[in-house]
């Protein structure tokens, strides 16, 4: 009801989903989409992104690719529309997060930005910002879903760079099982090893194909790991 009031809903946010971006001076960058529903995490809603944008580090860019692919899915899908969308960030993650949802037709869709330290809430109605008071149930849940959003993709995050770091993330390229990623890691030495590689240097590994190795490529290039 607080919530309802102070950010000038048309109803009180029963279901609400939280965003955040997660990623080390543009490596391994991950989103993550929380879904609170009366208040409470509903986990089996949750949903992880890999952001494929190649201009990274940009954390708005990287905030509107995941926002429009997860309400591209929610309408693919059928699935229900949030009350209220929930976005990690100040004014400049707010207004691309928006953008996205006009893509898509959504621009209805309340929406709303908080930031870090001041815990100021901004909405595209009043981009002024407003703070709930200190302790407040409203404050206690915008702030439990935005550490949710947090915790949920740096943990992603973390998993990208450790599959990275022991080269286990070779088996998600198309062809690549467990024979071919040890014998890529043999042959480079690393996953940094391979990633920076080229074809003809892919193609000459015992049990690697000219196709595969332009299949291993171009799956390097798109996934943002070379």
């Amino acid at each position: 009801k607080e919530l309802k009031e102070v950010l000038n809903l048309s109803q009180a946010p029963m279901h609400i989903e939280g965003f955040d971006i997660a990623n080390i001076q543009g490596t391994d960058p991950t989103g993550s989409c929380v879904v609170f529903m009366n208040g409470e995490p509903y986990n089996k809603r949750y949903r992880m992104f890999k952001v494929r944008v190649k201009e990274t580090p940009d954390d708005y860019a990287m905030m509107r690719e995941v926002v429009y692919r997860r309400y591209y899915g929610v309408l693919e899908r059928g699935h229900s529309l949030p009350d209220l969308i929930l976005i990690d960030g100040g004014k400049g993650q707010l207004n691309v997060a928006t953008d996205a949802l006009k893509e898509l037709g959504l621009e209805y869709v309340p929406i709303a930005a908080v930031a870090k330290r001041e815990e100021r809430i901004f909405m595209r109605n009043n981009m002024e910002g407003v703070v709930l008071n200190y302790g407040s149930d409203g404050l206690r849940l915008i702030q439990n879903i935005r550490d949710e959003a947090h915790r949920f993709a740096q943990k992603y995050h973390h998993k990208l760079r450790e599959k990275r770091f022991s080269g286990s993330i070779l088996e998600e390229a198309p062809g690549i099982g467990q024979k071919r990623r040890k014998a890529l890691l043999d042959a480079f030495g690393s996953f940094e090893g391979v990633k920076n590689a080229t074809i003809d240097d892919i193609s000459a590994v015992e049990g690697m194909s000219k196709a595969s190795a332009e299949g291993l490529r171009k799956w390097l290039d798109e996934e943002h790991l070379s």
